[in-house]
């Protein structure tokens, strides 16, 4: 059998498939949390959704919006930076590493900063960054948002796991 030319019909549409696939699977795994809790996810459902809800509030938020939204959750974020580092995103992996040293530096200096309750967020982030490296590694890490997705297809495909089925299974 030949293979169909580079751009045909069939090749796009197996392309696309991949695609709508990764969404199903991500949309399924956000499901299962909404009925039964993140406890019930599999570690490799874990680190999908971790990768997924990254790239999503990076296109959402930026990482100053991920910090908005997990402020001090080290544990929250530390898995972020292993599922990226997981499925292959690394450079993303040590930018938000690196983004961590900051923060927890900042805080374990000025303990003030643990309740952000009465400091408007752009006060509180001049004072845990006052050399705006937070914005730096935002500009660094901007550009590898769009390759996350592609880590998180190729980490998807090569478990071979029908992840609906089998959920479906042990329901």
């Amino acid at each position: 059998m030949t293979r169909p030319p580079k751009g045909s019909l069939i090749e796009i549409l197996a392309i696309e498939n991949r695609w709508v696939r990764l969404a199903e699977v991500c949309n399924h795994i956000i499901g299962k949390i909404d009925q039964r809790g993140a406890a019930c996810l599999t570690p490799v459902e874990r680190t999908i959704d971790r990768v997924n809800d990254f790239e999503y509030r990076m296109i959402q938020g930026g990482l100053t919006g991920l910090l908005y939204s997990d402020w001090l959750d080290w544990k929250a974020i530390a898995e972020v930076v292993a599922a990226l580092q997981v499925v292959g995103a690394f450079e993303a992996s040590r930018l938000l590493r690196e983004t961590l040293v900051i923060v927890a530096g900042a805080v374990e200096r000025q303990p003030l900063l643990r309740t952000r309750d009465d400091l408007p967020w752009g006060d509180l982030l001049t004072m845990v960054d006052p050399t705006y490296e937070i914005q730096r590694i935002e500009r660094e890490i901007a550009p590898h948002v769009d390759g996350i997705n592609q880590h998180l297809l190729t980490y998807v495909e090569s478990h071979q796991v029908d992840l609906l089925r089998a959920d479906e299974a042990s329901a």
